[in-house]
């Protein structure tokens, strides 16, 4: 996906993010391959329904390909042929993929309890976690482990990350040009062990995030058997690993009374006073420790791209993050921070750190008149709606004024924007990951300047390790009143 065509120095510039690229050998084989149009499935005799439309493309490998290349703007294409509810073949199974908001907003909120969790999809990874479970179930859990969510745990949590976060970055290298992807990944990893876990990176915490990798690596291979040496077989180590670790730091978490997230989660009952046994807070932190990572990552590296792509907005940021002091940055001062705010809104809206959201039909179902069989596994194209015309104005040019009053273009529709997911799995950490966002941005740019390559085109990867080409590469320069 190409990233950028823009007039130097203009805010209303394009973001070339709907086109894929087309110069790499890749790119040349993967436009010749056919696109084998078809129905998913035939409506029953009878039902008045219609049958969804898609492309077969490659045998077995399907349109897989494509999806892995240039993810949103893969989406974007099939959305342009087939319209909001369409599917593609890849890899074995058939994916069907709503888009707009209508078609979105009705499978995540699920009236009719047609849709169950789909990401055991991508294997055993999120095991046990919060996107794993429905119903009865689902709801304990959550009203759990929300206890770690309140305000003023968020608050206990962000004055020992906000000191971390700003001592590491004061410590990067300067005037010349580094790759930023991999050190805003060690600095997030190193944030997560000690508020999750109370564990320090250089300790345990290094080999915790270690097999967190592996995990995610396994996340997004192709060779999906436990082959040694492959990293589906990694991954799968790793993760028996962690269940075993965590399991069996739970009675020392909950003895010691701490502030950390892992702690309270422990000592949390239900109503009935029963608290979750050991393995499923093992499953439940993993699944935190897997998503919470990457998406602050790939929020906080998108922001930083913009920031370095646009430097009158990078300045209009950082004239009210030095304006409010030297104190580390709370949830109040957060909240003065308006500017950063619509950056962060826009660099989601384009960039998205979590574009689908995976479902499965339990029965089935009809969907805008068309007919859902039962077991279809479901790619919602969250990330694709806040690309669509119909609910933007200038979709592909970075312009976060769309987010402020009166425009406030992000309420044409309860489904438009909705980079957290919406209904019973909305993300339950939405507000620790744009906290940690903020105060990663904030402490760069009460710090640094910074500007890309002259010659630098990012293009945006979807698979693990995802995010920048060429790792973000940035020339950070100290301010002046930091020396």
């Amino acid at each position: 996906m190409d990233s950028k065509v823009r007039e130097s120095g203009s805010a209303a510039a394009q973001v070339r993010i709907l086109g894929a690229p087309t110069g790499r050998r890749v790119d040349k084989l993967l436009a010749r391959r056919p696109l084998r149009p078809g129905p998913l499935a035939a409506a029953p005799e009878g039902s008045g329904l219609n049958s969804v439309q898609g492309d077969r493309g490659l045998p077995f490998v399907g349109m897989m390909l494509d999806y892995m290349q240039y993810g949103v703007a893969f989406q974007y294409e099939l959305h342009r042929r087939h319209g909001d509810i369409a599917w593609f073949y890849g890899i074995g199974l058939k994916f069907l993929s709503v888009a707009g908001s209508d078609a979105v907003q009705a499978v995540l909120t699920n009236k009719d309890k047609a849709y169950a969790s789909g990401w055991g999809y991508i294997g055993p990874w999120f095991e046990g976690g919060l996107v794993m479970r429905d119903g009865d179930e689902h709801r304990r859990h959550r009203r759990m482990i929300q206890s770690a969510y309140t305000q003023p745990v968020l608050d206990s949590y962000q004055g020992p990350s906000a000191a971390a976060i700003e001592r590491t970055v004061a410590a990067w290298p300067t005037d010349r040009v580094i790759e930023l992807m991999p050190a805003i990944r060690k600095l997030s990893m190193a944030a997560s062990t000690e508020v999750f876990l109370a564990e320090p990176y250089q300790r345990d915490g290094k080999k915790i995030m270690d097999a967190i990798e592996a995990c995610e690596m396994a996340i997004m291979t192709s060779v999906r058997f436990p082959v040694p040496g492959t990293p589906w077989h990694r991954g799968l180590r790793a993760r028996k690993w962690l269940q075993e670790y965590l399991a069996a730091a739970v009675p020392a978490a909950r003895a010691r009374n701490g502030e950390d997230f892992f702690s309270i989660v422990c000592r949390t009952t239900d109503e009935k006073g029963e608290g979750l046994t050991p393995a499923e807070l093992a499953d439940h932190m993993i699944l935190t420790l897997l998503a919470s990572g990457d998406t602050t990552v790939y929020t906080a590296i998108a922001t930083i791209y913009f920031l370095g792509l646009y430097p009158e907005w990078q300045q209009r940021a950082r004239e009210q993050s030095l304006a409010r002091g030297d104190k580390p940055l709370d949830a109040t001062a957060m909240r003065g921070l308006d500017v950063l705010d619509l950056v962060i809104k826009e660099s989601m809206r384009l960039l998205p750190a979590t574009p689908t959201q995976l479902r499965r039909t339990v029965k089935d179902t009809e969907l805008q008149g068309q007919f859902i069989p039962a077991g279809q596994l479901v790619s919602v194209c969250t990330g694709l709606n806040g690309l669509l015309p119909e609910y933007w104005s200038q979709p592909k040019t970075f312009d976060p004024e769309r987010f402020a009053e009166p425009r406030r273009e992000d309420r044409a529709h309860r489904a438009s924007w909705v980079p957290f997911g919406t209904g019973h799995h909305k993300c339950i950490g939405m507000d620790l990951g744009t906290m940690k966002v903020f105060t990663i941005i904030d402490a760069m740019l009460r710090t640094y300047e910074w500007r890309m390559p002259d010659t630098y085109d990012m293009s945006w990867r979807f698979r693990f390790p995802g995010g920048p080409s060429e790792g973000l590469p940035m020339t950070l320069t100290r301010l002046k009143n930091t020396q």
